[in-house]
């Protein structure tokens, strides 16, 4: 079954100082989104990592790409990601993105 899906890009920026909290929701966090499929199976979830400080010492955020078909499903997944429920994120935003350059071999 092949889905209208839609990619979209999600960049969530956390407490300062919150590496303890970020670290102590970080398994959790990868499980949750580990078992995000769609309906065919597939990864939800198509990359993602951490956002770090300028030299790349600290982790300040994520960014993390979701292939679904609508806004109200990311922003409901979103709401039960384990980085949102325990308090890493203190903002995150959804917004919808076109891959343009590049290969996208897991989309």
């Amino acid at each position: 079954m092949v889905q209208n899906n839609r990619l979209w890009i999600v960049l969530g920026t956390d407490y300062p100082d919150n590496l303890e909290k970020r670290m102590a929701a970080r398994s959790a966090h990868f499980a949750y989104w580990d078992n995000q499929k769609d309906a065919d199976g597939k990864a939800i979830m198509q990359m993602g990592g951490p956002v770090t400080d300028e030299p790349g010492d600290r982790m300040i955020g994520s960014m993390f790409l979701l292939r679904l078909p609508t806004l109200a499903q990311a922003q409901a997944l979103l709401a039960e990601d384990p980085y949102v429920t325990q308090g890493v994120f203190e903002t995150y935003e959804i917004r919808p993105w076109k891959w343009l350059v590049g290969t996208p071999e897991n989309v």
